[in-house]
């Protein structure tokens, strides 16, 4: 049996959405709304232009009434690419995300920098009142998972690889029960039946929408959800294998307290230090 839900089962309720015309030689975030409307143009950022960060903006500059409006990187020839990309020389150009985020008009960002960059931009987004698309992996620790939780802001964290039923199975997990078996991938599972060899059920989800809804819940003012919080339980049984490895032994942890318990030596290791002058506030 195979069950494959429908495009708007998967989007649910998405808000209308208009294209606002490219107009005068300024710069496109000069002068914009600081709210957009259904019907208005949602201005978005790049910050940190490699490769999976040019993606995303690609795909958001696809949605209906989405333009990007500047890029941010400390590369040269990154920074340069993801302009000429994004629309050329009216497209406002920063090698410090701080100063972008101080641009009023600027109503979303894409968090693209590399991993361990994640957090402290999000949150200084959250801070400066922008909506945020943050790659994966959300942070390097459970610390800054839990600091990003505790801001404001429409934040998804990406987490479906967009690629082939074969390589989804190569990161397939297996569970045995004692009637069936379920595979489970980054594209669905299958039930699987051992003694008939026969799959009882299947499900395929759809193509990586995440860009679209992430503009529907931008123009509806609503938490989508695949939320920050969603990406931080996610990544937490990752970051405690690491902690457990660390220190050698097996670590118990309550997960409604976020602790470990009665480890010193793995507990300090939830969070992680900063270089300074750069800090994290939880």
């Amino acid at each position: 049996m195979s069950i494959k839900p429908t495009r708007r089962t998967f989007l649910g309720t998405s808000a209308a959405a208009a294209a606002t015309a490219w107009v005068g030689a300024r710069p496109y975030a000069a002068g914009a709304g600081t709210s957009p409307g259904p019907s208005e143009t949602v201005n978005i950022a790049l910050i940190g232009c490699g490769g999976q960060g040019r993606y995303d903006m690609g795909q958001l500059m696809a949605v209906h009434g989405v333009r990007a409006v500047a890029v941010c990187d400390v590369h040269e020839t990154r920074l340069a690419g993801a302009r000429k990309q994004a629309g050329g020389e009216k497209v406002l150009t920063y090698k410090d995300y701080r100063k972008l985020l101080e641009n009023k008009d600027i109503h979303a960002v894409v968090i693209g920098t590399i991993g361990h960059w994640h957090v402290l931009p999000t949150i200084d987004a959250c801070k400066a009142g922008k909506d945020v698309y943050v790659e994966k992996p959300l942070g390097t620790s459970i610390g800054e998972g839990r600091a990003a939780v505790a801001r404001k802001g429409f934040i998804l964290q990406y987490t479906y690889r967009g690629c082939c039923r074969r390589e989804h199975r190569s990161h397939c997990k297996t569970f045995f029960g004692t009637e069936a078996s379920m595979i489970l991938d980054r594209g669905g599972y299958t039930i699987r039946v051992e003694k008939e060899l026969k799959d009882v059920e299947t499900f395929v989800g759809g193509p990586p929408v995440h860009h679209e809804v992430f503009i529907d819940c931008v123009r509806a003012h609503k938490k989508p959800e695949n939320d920050v919080e969603s990406g931080h339980h996610a990544s937490n049984p990752g970051h405690l294998m690491n902690i457990a490895w660390k220190v050698g032994r097996k670590i118990r942890w309550d997960g409604q307290k976020e602790q470990v318990i009665d480890d010193p030596e793995a507990s300090a290791l939830v969070h992680k230090k900063y270089r300074a002058p750069w800090k994290l506030e939880v």
